[in-house]
């Protein structure tokens, strides 16, 4: 068996594969208090799992996510060079709002007192002006541990042109004290940019100390090798989650893209918004031309990056479980605030008290009461969602049921805002797209979402709610490393550059943990800039200076609409070693048998769409419907308004919209 696990804000995911026999297995819980490790068993137990039939766990995570947003995961110091020990509080020049006098930068992510300076200095060529003072990192450690400190990072000043003196500082914490969790800012993220480089590692500081306990967690309930989806796509052996953790920041919503965009390229659509819509939020993300879009830095918080190559997904809090309330103003609002797994919606019965998305859904007849989810495990009150509704439909004087369509619309509305993001403010059109949508709550409110965005074409993938789960059995492993150099483009076909490129392909080798190297992609990416400039465009390094320059002005021209035909420099490098992922499950392997069931179930009345509508069974469909309909399925139901006409194509279901 392989497993594929997603533990989302909400949810547990999993799908086994069994490649043997080609058989796929989907299981979803309710996440656990106790941890990880418990939501996973509960997970398992439902499809008849033992943990000793595991020959490889892939995972994708919400926890560095939520740690790095609320900033929890540990009492984080800081060593810094002299003179450089407000580097993290200066943070960068521009701000949210330019005119705003009374404006408050983001608090920096390591309190003053924490923050401490040590002597030595290294050069930007890489020369040490000035040696470390052992004697005074000594006393800083000692002085930070006494201050409670739980995770220390290092910074220091020109590290990336040498990083000699971070681990030279490395050494003496460990004298001082073996078991603290260090973060060297050279080991996350070796390249220029000293804000940026402090902030990245001072992010990972942040998130150790759980991931490793988490880590070991879930090495002890599973006896096999487990590995972590990483924000680019790619999965990393557990010594990376635990060493690097800030590279698992948007770990579960990477999976999806990857399950969408297969998906799309099983139906022959090469243009496609991914829609993950779950418990907790909401992750879009576009695929153009089949090919998928990437960043290589995501901010945590306004003015603090977190500078990681990762999957352009823009995620808003937008899911099931996004609490709907009233501002200052008077208006109706749907999130960012979440009910989570504990307690949820109201309609969950498990002490929820404030009206969510799923409670209004339940309350529209998009869910059902005699359904209910997680097959019928999770039984779903209708009375409770009405009593939550209530007190919020009086402040704007409608009832129960108004409130809910009103709080549907709304949540569509923020989603659809989420995915002109992504295209609209891009130059992409969505109306060329198709709109893939999964996750518990995404099929729900995918047509809706199209009407606004006025796309014509939906994709419902086969075990949508679990999707993310499945697409972490079609990741490959993946690590990378990377370096700055400041070159011109023209010394890329030097010694000097061949060098560079050939020890970090080394350095990647030895962490990809794999046995044969006779299938490994080795693949070379730069950031390039015209120079004078100070950000930089991602083309790969093949070919020769005279393909990349090419390749870079094409790039240029696509993100700024303009060539320049100015030098070129090469300011960072990076090389990532993937060895592709060989048993994944197959189109056949995932498609669900035609049920010999009653297509039609019953009938529900739909408030949204003013009357009763037929609910049908998903695995018995076979032909054409006309909306306004619902289509039932064990984890999710999927909403067809009045213009919408739904098939399935290859298990998956495609609605039309006109």
């Amino acid at each position: 068996m392989r497993l594929g696990v997603d533990i989302g804000g909400t949810f547990t995911d999993l799908v086994a594969f069994d490649g043997d026999q080609s058989r796929v297995l989907v299981g979803k819980a309710l996440n656990a208090a106790e941890g990880p490790a418990s939501g996973l068993k509960t997970a398992l137990e439902s499809v008849d799992v033992e943990g000793a039939e595991v020959r490889e766990l892939t995972h994708g995570t919400t926890l560095v996510t939520n740690l790095l947003i609320e900033r929890s995961g540990a009492t984080v110091g800081a060593i810094c060079t002299r003179g450089f020990r407000d580097l993290l509080e200066i943070q960068l020049s521009w701000r949210s709002r330019t005119f705003d006098l009374r404006y408050e930068k983001t608090p920096s992510l390591v309190p003053r007192h924490l923050r401490v300076e040590v002597e030595g200095r290294i050069d930007s060529g890489g020369h040490e002006v000035e040696p470390i003072d052992e004697a005074g990192v000594e006393e800083s450690v000692r002085r930070l541990l006494a201050d409670g400190v739980t995770s220390i990072v290092v910074a220091l000043y020109n590290a990336y042109a040498n990083p000699a003196h971070e681990r030279q500082v490395e050494e003496i914490i460990r004298r001082v004290a073996p078991t603290i969790p260090i973060t060297l800012s050279t080991v996350v993220d070796g390249r220029i940019g000293e804000y940026e480089r402090a902030s990245t590692a001072a992010l990972n500081a942040i998130a150790v100390p759980r991931m490793r306990r988490y880590v070991d967690d879930l090495d002890a309930a599973i006896p096999a090798p487990i590995r972590y989806m990483h924000s680019a796509g790619g999965m990393l052996p557990s010594p990376e989650a635990r060493a690097r953790p800030i590279h698992l920041a948007i770990s579960g919503p990477a999976a999806g893209v990857l399950a969408g965009r297969e998906v799309a390229r099983q139906l022959g659509r090469r243009n496609a918004i991914t829609m993950d819509m779950g418990g907790t939020s909401c992750d879009v993300c576009l695929i153009w031309d089949d090919e998928l879009r990437y960043r290589n830095q995501i901010e945590i918080d306004w003015g603090v990056p977190a500078r990681i190559r990762s999957l352009a997904v823009h995620t808003v809090g937008a899911g099931g479980g996004s609490i709907a309330w009233s501002d200052a103003g008077g208006a109706l609002r749907v999130g960012p605030r979440s009910a989570g797994a504990a307690p949820g919606p109201a309609c969950y019965g498990r002490g929820g008290t404030e009206p969510t998305v799923t409670d209004a859904n339940l309350m529209l007849g998009i869910l059902s009461p005699e359904a209910g989810l997680l097959g019928g495990s999770l039984s779903l009150d209708v009375e409770a969602s009405a009593r939550v509704l209530e007190p919020l439909g009086e402040q704007f004087d409608v009832s129960a049921g108004e409130v809910a369509g009103a709080i549907h619309s709304i949540v569509n509305a923020n989603m659809a805002q989420a995915i002109r993001e992504i295209t609209v403010r891009q130059g992409i059109d969505p109306r060329a797209c198709s709109l893939v949508a999964f996750g518990g709550a995404g099929p729900q409110h995918a047509s809706g979402v199209a009407e606004e965005l006025e796309i014509n074409e939906v994709l419902i993938p086969v075990n949508g709610s679990v999707l993310s789960a499945l697409g972490l059995l079609v990741a490959d492993l993946q690590v990378s490393s990377q370096e700055s150099v400041l070159l011109p483009l023209e010394c890329l076909d030097s010694e000097e550059m061949e060098a560079a490129l050939n020890s970090l392909a080394d350095d990647a080798l030895a962490r990809i943990e794999v046995e044969a190297h006779d299938d490994l992609i080795l693949q070379r990416f730069g950031g390039l800039r015209y120079v004078g400039q100070s950000h930089e465009v991602t083309v790969g390094l093949t070919g020769g200076a005279e393909r990349v320059t090419e390749a870079f002005e094409a790039e240029h021209e696509r993100l700024f609409g303009t060539r320049l035909g100015d030098p070129i420099e090469i300011v960072d490098v990076w090389v990532t070693v993937t060895k592709p992922c060989r048993a994944r499950p197959t189109p056949d392997d995932l498609a669900v048998e035609s049920s010999s069931g009653d297509l039609r179930l019953r009938d529900r009345e739909l408030r949204i769409a003013g009357g009763s509508v037929p609910v049908y069974s998903r695995s018995a469909l076979s032909g054409e419907l006309s909306g306004p309909c619902l289509v039932e399925e064990r984890n999710s139901v999927t909403l067809v308004p009045a213009n919408g006409r739904v098939r399935s194509e290859l298990s998956h279901l495609v609605v039309e919209l006109s």
